[in-house]
C-alpha cells in the first residue's frame, strides 16, 4: 500500500555462447534497474566475457533505500575490472578487494574492503608470493562503520529507554598458508589451506531518556559492547568453468 510507481529494467547487450545451465542467454552487457517509488531505487552494470576486454569482470551497483520516514541508505558496491583487479608481479600475484559504502542520510556510514563474511576470502584481498617454489597465500579484509540507532545493526538492544548513539562498529578477518587464486579465461579455481583468524565488534553510547532521571539526578551514559571471534584451519579446493 506504500507503494506508488513500480518499474523494472534488465538489459542484455552482446550476447554470448553458450547458453547456462539454466537455458538462460548470457550477454557481455548487463544493465539492471528498479524503481519502486519511494521505497526503493537501484542500478546495476556487469560486464562478462572478452568482447569488451578492459572491462571485463567490472561490477557496479547503486541502491537507494527507505529506513525510515527521516533516514535513507545509498549502498554502492565494486568489483574492478580483472584487468585491474588481478595483477602479476612476477613470482607474486595480488587480487584487488570488492569495496562496499553505505552512507546514510543522517550522517552514518559503513566501509567494507573485502570483509570475509562467512569465511568466503575471494571478495578479499590476496597475496600470493612463491617462496622455495611453494606458493604462500596472505588475504584479509577488513569493514568499519559509524552507525546510530535506527542504522545499527541487530547485536544492539533495543529500548524505548533512551537512544544508543553512536555506534561503532568494526571487523578484520585474515588468513595465511599456502595456496592460489588461479584466473585463465574461462576457468577460475583456487587452492588452498590456511590459518584463519576473524574478529567482529560494537561499541555503542546508550543516552538515557532525561525522564529516567531519578531524584533531580541526571543518570550517565554507559556504554554497550559486543565482541565476537574465531580461530581455524581451512582447506578448500575448487574450480569454475
Amino acid at each position: 500500500p506504500r507503494s506508488n510507481w513500480l518499474v523494472g529494467l534488465d538489459f542484455g547487450l552482446l550476447q554470448l555462447p553458450p547458453f547456462d545451465a539454466n537455458n538462460k542467454a548470457i550477454f557481455a552487457f548487463n544493465l539492471s534497474a528498479l524503481f519502486n517509488d519511494p521505497e526503493l531505487y537501484g542500478l546495476r552494470i556487469e560486464v562478462n566475457g572478452d568482447k569488451i576486454p578492459p572491462l571485463k569482470g567490472l561490477q557496479f551497483e547503486i541502491l537507494y533505500k527507505k529506513i525510515n520516514d527521516s533516514i535513507g541508505q545509498y549502498h554502492i558496491e565494486l568489483i574492478l575490472p580483472d584487468i585491474m583487479r588481478y595483477i602479476e608481479l612476477g613470482a607474486a600475484s595480488l587480487v584487488l578487494p570488492e569495496i562496499v559504502v553505505d552512507v546514510y542520510t543522517n550522517g552514518d556510514f559503513k566501509v567494507d574492503f573485502g570483509f570475509p563474511y562467512n569465511f568466503d576470502f575471494k571478495r578479499s584481498f590476496s597475496i600470493t608470493v612463491i617462496i622455495l617454489g611453494v606458493p604462500v597465500l596472505g588475504s584479509g579484509g577488513f569493514y568499519f562503520g559509524k552507525l546510530s540507532g535506527p542504522t545499527a545493526p541487530p547485536q544492539v538492544p533495543v529500548t524505548t529507554k533512551g537512544t544508543f548513539n553512536p555506534v561503532m562498529v568494526f571487523g578484520l578477518g585474515l588468513q595465511i598458508g599456502v595456496g592460489k587464486y588461479i584466473v585463465k579465461g574461462p576457468l577460475t579455481a583456487r587452492f588452498s589451506l590456511t590459518i584463519v583468524g576473524m574478529i567482529e565488534g560494537i561499541i555503542a553510547t546508550f543516552n538515557p531518556d532525561n525522564a529516567l532521571a531519578e531524584g533531580g539526578k541526571n543518570i550517565d551514559k554507559s556504554n554497550y559492547f559486543y565482541i565476537r571471534g574465531a580461530l581455524g584451519i581451512v582447506g578448500i579446493l575448487e574450480g569454475v568453468v
